[in-house]
């Protein structure tokens, strides 16, 4: 198993505690619903953080906001008053979607998965607290029924 696969493990069983019912979990990603809100942990590449040694790319996202129409000039807005709410995440806008969410990334390898895990973890918390509470008025992302 490689570091970004560790990640992936430890997150899923231990620490968000992951229940099948209500997630779903594929080689190198899982989804899972924490309340009202989705996320997404995957790996997204592999990296080379330093000559020789094998790195991954580990990217989680939550579903902050999902069916908003914003106008064409005013897309930069639905995500200025959300930085100062996001504390290690980024607010991505897919206007394609009408949908908000809060994204963060981090390299993993052997020497610092554990560390690594344990960052996200606390990240994770604070955003979705602040998720659900900037958002409680809200349309909100549910799990399907066909999940």
């Amino acid at each position: 198993m490689n570091a970004g696969e560790k990640v992936l493990d430890r997150l899923y069983s231990r620490d968000f505690q992951c229940d099948a019912e209500w997630s779903i979990r594929k080689p190198n990603t899982f989804r899972w619903w924490a309340a009202e809100h989705a996320q997404t942990v995957w790996i997204e590449k592999e990296v080379s953080p330093q000559p020789g040694q094998t790195g991954y790319v580990v990217s989680i996202a939550t579903d902050f906001i999902r069916g908003i129409k914003v106008p064409e000039h005013l897309v930069p807005s639905p995500l200025k008053p959300m930085m100062c709410f996001a504390s290690m995440a980024t607010p991505i806008w897919l206007p394609e979607k009408g949908e908000i969410r809060l994204v963060s990334k981090m390299v993993v390898h052997e020497q610092n998965w554990l560390p690594v895990t344990l960052l996200f973890v606390t990240q994770q918390a604070v955003d979705r607290k602040s998720t659900r509470l900037n958002s409680s008025h809200l349309k909100l992302s549910r799990m399907p029924s066909s999940a």
